[in-house]
């Protein structure tokens, strides 16, 4: 089961969340949300053996501290479908009614149903 830990100090590690969630069953992994400098969201996937373990971490680990934090624990949600107009993945409406592709643009709708380029940093997202 999977189960969600909010509220983390920046400063946990992976290693010390599967230390201190390792008493209400077998832990399979642990993963830490960071962002793209690699710093902590606050906030990680335990992905535990079975159901009743996850349910037990659940009860028992939510509200706890853990490096002077009270941690959130609930049952982590599938990400939600990200499909965009029509069904058609990586679309949306722009200004004025029209369909813009987000896939490729360069720049950004303006207040007067235009578009109007930008920098890229070539990142991709």
């Amino acid at each position: 089961m999977r189960v969600f830990v909010g509220n983390l100090s920046k400063d946990v590690t992976e290693e010390e969340l599967s230390q201190a969630v390792a008493a209400f069953g077998e832990v399979v992994s642990v993963s830490i949300a960071t962002d793209d400098a690699g710093q902590s969201k606050g906030n990680a996937i335990v992905e535990m053996s079975s159901k009743a373990e996850g349910a037990a971490l659940i009860e028992g680990f939510n509200g706890q501290e853990l490096k002077g934090q009270a941690v959130k624990v609930s049952e982590a949600r599938a990400t939600q479908d990200r499909t965009g107009a029509k069904g058609q993945q990586g679309y949306s409406r722009g200004v004025g009614g029209r369909q813009t592709s987000s896939k490729g643009a360069k720049g950004s709708a303006n207040s007067k149903g235009g578009f109007t380029m930008g920098k890229t940093s070539g990142h991709k997202v």
